[in-house]
C-alpha cells in the first residue's frame, strides 16, 4: 500500500493540509505509475486470501505471470488470484485453442470498436462542455453529461473486452467486468453489472472486512457508506471522486431501506420508473465523476436540475439523436461476450467476417479522431 499511498495520494493529502492549515508544504512533482491501482488491488487480494487459507502459496513463476499478465493492467478487469492460478497449472492452457482464438478476436474487434468509433467519437463533445470556462447553459450540461455517460460505458467496457479477448488468445480466461450495466433498474443491479471485478473486490475485502451485514441494520449501511467511500478514492485522489463515491454509497443505502420498507408496505414498482430513476441517478453521479473538481461538479448539478438559473441554449438534434440511438442499443443488444459464442463453422464465418470489418472501420477512424485515455488516475 505504500507505492500507491505516495504516488497517488501524497499530493492530495499535503494539498489539502495547506489549504486547510494554511502551510506550505512542497509539493513533489509525481508521475503515477501506469496501472499502480490494478497490480496493488491484485496482490492485496492475494495476501489477503492467503492469510484466511482461501489459497496456497503458488510457484514464484505462476505468481509473477499473474502481475506481468498484460492484458488487464490499464483498465481492468481486477484479477484474483484463485481465478488464474488453476488455469496456469492447466497444461491445456499452453496449446492451442482456435476456438479460443476466434472468441479473443471477436471480443478483441468489439471492444476496439466501442472504444474508438463509439467512445473516441463522443469524447469532442464532452471536452467542450467540461472543459468549457464560459457560463454553462442547460442543454449544454445535460447533452455534456449524457454524452459522458457513454463515452465512459464504451471506452471502458471496450477495454475490459480486449483484455478479455487477449487472454484468450492465450487461454487464458478473465472475468466478465461488464453486464449490459444501463439496463438495470436499480443502484444495487447497476454495481452487480458495472465493473463487476471491482464491485466483487469491495465486497470481499472492503465491506466483508468491515462487518459486511454483521450486526445492527445502522452498521451494515455504515459499511456500505464507508466501502463506496473508499471506492471512490480508489478511482481519484479528488473530493469529487470522494463524492462521487459517497453518492453511490448513499443511494445503495437507500435502495436497502425502501426494499426492507417495501416489503411490509407491497407497492407496485414499475419497471419503467425504476429504469428511470437509476439512470438518472448514475448520470448526476458521472457529472462528478468527470468534473474537474467537486465546485464544477456541482455548477453542473445546479444547472441541470433547475437550482440555478441559466440559459437554455440551442438544443443539438443531431447530439440527442445520436444519444437517443445509444440508449436504444444499450438496453436491446448482447454483451460482447454474449455475442461471441461460436456454436457451428457457419456462424463462426459470419461472425468473423463481421469482426473483420470492424476492425478496418475502427483502424480508419483511429487514423482520424484522437483517442482519449480515461484512466491516466487510476
Amino acid at each position: 500500500m505504500a507505492p500507491i499511498t505516495y504516488f497517488k495520494y501524497y499530493n492530495f493529502f499535503i494539498h489539502n493540509i495547506n489549504d486547510a492549515f494554511h502551510t506550505s508544504f512542497i509539493k513533489p512533482e509525481l508521475f503515477l505509475p501506469l496501472g499502480i491501482s490494478f497490480f496493488t488491488f491484485q496482490q492485496i487480494s492475494y495476501l489477503l486470501d492467503y492469510y484466511r487459507g482461501i489459497t496456497t502459496k503458488p510457484r514464484f513463476l505462476y505468481y509473477a505471470l499473474v502481475v506481468c499478465f498484460f492484458p488487464h493492467l490499464i483498465a481492468g478487469p481486477i484479477l484474483i488470484y484463485r481465478d488464474i492460478i488453476p488455469q496456469l497449472k492447466d497444461l491445456r492452457t499452453y496449446g492451442i485453442s482456435w476456438r479460443n482464438i476466434c472468441i479473443g478476436l471477436g471480443l478483441i474487434s468489439l471492444g476496439l470498436f466501442k472504444k474508438v468509433v463509439i467512445a473516441d467519437s463522443i469524447s469532442p463533445w464532452v471536452g467542450e462542455v467540461f472543459n468549457n470556462n464560459e457560463p454553462l447553459k442547460f442543454w449544454d450540461a445535460w447533452i455534456g453529461a449524457l454524452s459522458y455517460t457513454y463515452q465512459i460505458y464504451f471506452d471502458f467496457s471496450g477495454y475490459s473486452d480486449m483484455a478479455i479477448g487477449l487472454g484468450k488468445l492465450f487461454n487464458v480466461s478473465l472475468p466478465v467486468n461488464f453486464n449490459s450495466p444501463y439496463k438495470s433498474t436499480s443502484i444495487i443491479d447497476f454495481w452487480r453489472r458495472w465493473h463487476i471485478t471491482l464491485s466483487r473486490f469491495l465486497r470481499e475485502y472492503v465491506y466483508i472486512a468491515l462487518g459486511g451485514n454483521r450486526g445492527t441494520e445502522l452498521r451494515r449501511y455504515v459499511n456500505v457508506f464507508t466501502t463506496m467511500l473508499l471506492g471512490g478514492l480508489w478511482h481519484g485522489a479528488g473530493w469529487n471522486f470522494i463524492v462521487w463515491g459517497g453518492a453511490h454509497g448513499l443511494i445503495i443505502c437507500i435502495n436497502h431501506l425502501w426494499r426492507k420498507v417495501n416489503q411490509r408496505l407491497g407497492i407496485p414498482i414499475f419497471k419503467p420508473l425504476a429504469w428511470l430513476m437509476t439512470f438518472t441517478s448514475v448520470i448526476f453521479c458521472w457529472v462528478m465523476f468527470r468534473a474537474q473538481s467537486f465546485t464544477q461538479g456541482w455548477e453542473f448539478i445546479k444547472v441541470m436540475t433547475g437550482l440555478q438559473t441559466a440559459e437554455l441554449g440551442v438544443l443539438p438534434l443531431k447530439r440527442l439523436a445520436c444519444i437517443a440511438f445509444l440508449t436504444i442499443a444499450c438496453l436491446t443488444l448482447p454483451e460482447n461476450w454474449e455475442w461471441t459464442n461460436f456454436n457451428n463453422k457457419k456462424e463462426t464465418k459470419v461472425k468473423l467476417a463481421i469482426c473483420f470489418v470492424l476492425i478496418i472501420i475502427s483502424v480508419l477512424f483511429i487514423s482520424e479522431n484522437p483517442s482519449e485515455f480515461l484512466y491516466f488516475q487510476f
